[in-house]
């Protein structure tokens, strides 16, 4: 918790210079207010109710938050988020991360499939280090790799190829929705979000509705490359 905090403070003025707005400037930080802490970053408040900032040391989130913000926030389930930059850490190899997101609420209320989801997830991400991500993507229409039961006999890649079917199954069973929707089409772009679950999902307001979203898009894999 200690070295996101410091990391702030030693970065204020980077951070102010790519700040849209100075109302989103971090809140709390001196006295070690924060809304959110997990495994991998901290969120702030800012003086926009609408608006928090986060930091984070989780590169794959980086790099999708970078993708999101490419493509003008398209997809309507993920949390929307308006700035990025790296910020420079007290560790000399590990690399940290600031962002402006969307504020939200009601984090961690149910959603059916999220386990689901989680467990599947967990399976690609581990899978996905020892595998060519690019080939078992293009594999999982093979009818081979519907037929697995076992990894047994299987290379990483045609394990991931069939984590990667039955991801793609559990998305198409969601209640219908944004952040289905959402899965899908990024999926279709190559892109799986492999920490979907309860705690990484709350709501937003937009046009005056509230909007079920992935606040936390962490452990993202881009299976284009």
């Amino acid at each position: 918790m200690r070295e996101f905090i410091d990391a702030i403070v030693s970065n204020w003025q980077l951070i102010k210079d790519h700040c849209q707005d100075e109302s989103w400037l971090p809140t709390g930080v001196n006295e070690d207010e924060y809304l959110g802490f997990g495994s991998f970053g901290c969120v702030f408040s800012t003086n926009d109710d609408e608006v928090v900032f986060k930091v984070t040391t989780d590169v794959s989130e980086y790099t999708f938050v970078d993708y999101l913000i490419e493509n003008e926030n398209r997809f309507d389930g993920i949390v929307k988020y308006f700035g990025l930059l790296e910020i420079k850490s007290s560790d000399p190899s590990l690399r940290m991360f600031a962002m402006w997101r969307e504020a939200a609420h009601g984090i961690g209320l149910p959603f059916d499939g999220a386990t689901s989801l989680k467990w599947t997830g967990e399976s690609v991400y581990t899978l996905s280090r020892n595998a060519d991500k690019a080939l078992a993507f293009l594999m999982i229409d093979y009818p081979k790799i519907q037929e697995i039961t076992s990894y047994k006999k299987c290379s990483q890649t045609e394990a991931l190829a069939s984590e990667l079917f039955y991801y793609r199954e559990k998305i198409f069973n969601l209640k219908r929705g944004e952040i289905r929707n959402s899965l899908f089409e990024l999926f279709g772009n190559h892109w799986v979000l492999c920490d979907v679950r309860t705690q990484n999902i709350g709501f937003v307001k937009r046009n005056g509705k509230q909007v079920q979203v992935i606040i936390d898009p962490g452990l993202a894999i881009d299976f284009s490359v």
